[in-house]
């Protein structure tokens, strides 16, 4: 007897369209921006869940330099807005999960005048912007003022530096983010523990909306093959560098598709001091 093809496809998916079953929120990626708010919402009380189409914190949130900063570099374009956010929320993580977290020193070598004055500058202004950086913070994890150091201790700082024409560096302070991919899943094993759902090797093939302004979101399980419905009031999209694509599913039309960049990570031994040894190439800047 033959079968229907469109009923058999249809029972590999798994549906619920009682209200029970409808999430306030489903969050597309797994990485630590999707962990957060899984996270935030749970404990708002709202019934959230994640899909992560691979593991957590498997692309971006892992493939990082683990430093999490202030927004220093923007400073060079005066976005004074977007460097106040930074280190507010910097503060916030530090105070959230300071055992994720270390302060780290970072030096700036200086080898014209006019980088002295320019750098000065930038460095009065980040420390103007993050005047709370220390509220309630544990004292392990202040962050500490910045510093102008002269050629003779910088070289005591880190010995192999560049030394011909050097005139000093400064010396200012971030956090070091010491296991990305961990702090990641404390989020979102932390929501989960509060009534929160979380599922990763499920990949959202299908988004629509409805009249009842639900949203209708496929899945599909990459383990089993098996095709999951969900209900949803909302939908964030946390896919990183994914996310014009998933914005695509929607049926959005983008005007500007998102451009992604490179950056490149090379374990070595220890070749330098304690500090974060920051060098200017004509390429861009090299973290040591």
């Amino acid at each position: 007897m033959p079968t229907n093809k469109k009923l058999s496809s249809l029972k590999t998916r798994s549906s619920g369209n009682s209200e029970s079953s409808v999430y306030d929120l489903l969050v597309i990626g797994g990485g630590i921006t999707g962990a957060h708010v899984l996270w935030d919402s749970t404990l708002r009380g709202m019934k959230s869940i994640l899909l992560e189409k691979n593991d957590y914190a498997s692309g971006t949130s892992q493939a990082t330099s683990k430093m999490i900063h202030g927004g220093l570099r923007y400073l060079k374009n005066l976005e004074l807005g977007l460097v106040r956010e930074s280190l507010r929320e910097r503060a916030t993580l530090a105070r959230i999960t300071p055992q994720a977290v270390q302060t780290m020193g970072i030096l700036v070598p200086l080898y014209s005048n006019l980088d002295r004055i320019v750098l000065k500058f930038g460095m009065i202004l980040y420390d103007a912007l993050s005047y709370d950086r220390n509220t309630n913070i544990c004292k392990d994890r202040l962050i500490p003022r910045y510093d102008f150091l002269s050629k003779e201790q910088t070289l005591l700082e880190s010995p192999t530096i560049e030394r011909e024409k050097l005139k000093g560096a400064y010396l200012y302070y971030d956090y070091l983010n010491i296991n990305p991919e961990r702090h990641t899943c404390e989020f979102i094993f932390s929501a989960r523990e509060r009534g929160a759902e979380a599922k990763n090797y499920t990949e959202v093939v299908s988004i629509t909306r409805s009249n009842n302004s639900l949203y209708t979101i496929i899945a599909k399980d990459r383990i089993s093959g098996k095709e999951i419905v969900y209900k949803t009031r909302a939908v964030i999209n946390a896919a990183g560098p994914w996310a014009d694509f998933i914005e695509s599913l929607v049926g959005v039309e983008i005007d500007k598709h998102l451009i992604r960049s490179k950056g490149i990570h090379v374990v070595t031994r220890k070749i330098g001091g304690d500090k974060i040894l920051v060098t200017k190439k004509k390429t861009g800047h090299i973290f040591l």
